[in-house]
Order: C-alpha cells, then sequence, then structure tokens
C-alpha cells in the first residue's frame, strides 16, 4: 500500500495546528512536516508523535538551507517542501496550508496505488506518442 504524507508551513493557532495534524494522521499519512514560519510559536513544542516532525524557522534554519530568509512566504513554502521532498520519505507528499484539509471520496493510499499503476503502464516516449 502506498505511503503519504503532508508538508505545511504553518502560523495559525496552536488548537488548529494540532486539529490539522491529528486530522490528516487519521486520515492515514505516514508522516506530517510542519515548519514554523514563528520560530517561537509555543505550538511546535505539542507535537510528540514520531509521525510528526515540527521544526522551527529561525534565522539559523534559513542560513543553513539558503543562507537568508525568504521576503515571501510562499517561497518559504515551497523551499519547505523541497526540503521535504528532497529527503524522498515517501513517494507522496501533498503540499497544504494549515486551514486545508484533504477531503477524500476514497481511501488515499489506495487512490495513490491506482494512481502509481496507471503511471508504470503509461507510453513513454515524446509527446503524442511518436517512436
Amino acid at each position: 500500500m502506498t505511503t503519504w504524507g503532508v508538508c505545511a508551513t504553518v502560523k495559525s493557532t496552536p488548537e488548529q495546528v494540532q486539529a490539522f495534524a491529528a486530522y490528516h494522521l487519521n486520515l492515514g499519512a505516514a508522516h506530517i512536516w510542519l515548519f514554523f514560519d514563528d520560530p517561537e510559536d509555543p505550538a511546535a513544542d505539542q507535537f510528540h508523535d514520531p509521525r510528526v516532525t515540527a521544526t522551527r524557522c529561525s534565522d539559523a534554519y534559513w542560513t543553513g538551507l539558503i543562507g537568508k530568509r525568504p521576503g515571501k512566504h510562499q517561497n518559504r513554502q515551497s523551499r519547505n517542501m523541497q526540503r521535504v521532498y528532497a529527503t524522498k520519505a515517501l513517494p507522496w507528499v501533498a503540499h497544504i496550508d494549515v486551514d486545508e484539509y484533504i477531503l477524500p471520496n476514497t481511501d488515499i493510499a489506495a487512490a495513490l496505488d491506482r494512481a502509481s499503476a496507471r503511471s508504470i503502464h503509461a507510453p513513454h516516449g515524446p509527446v503524442g506518442g511518436a517512436a
């Protein structure tokens, strides 16, 4: 069965971050990466589940990652997702905001298995199918 996870750069109330993580873990996420945009956010200390990685995005974090903190939050989100993606920890990772929830009509892992199987059997080669 395919495993999947969630990556989010968060800046919200501790209750909302906890609800977000709990919801997606209950949905079947194998791992959740939470990047706290405010490094002083007290919610970062509230996760003791090994399936949740909480990272404080301090100046030292950004300096070590790319040399400086990106000015726009969209760029910070993108860099955090790239970091998770580079670990190759899971074959599928959803990048969503803390106020967004995956609302599937079916089991996510099963749907991803079907998508993976289809991509394995997809024709390869130049666009248009010409060989």
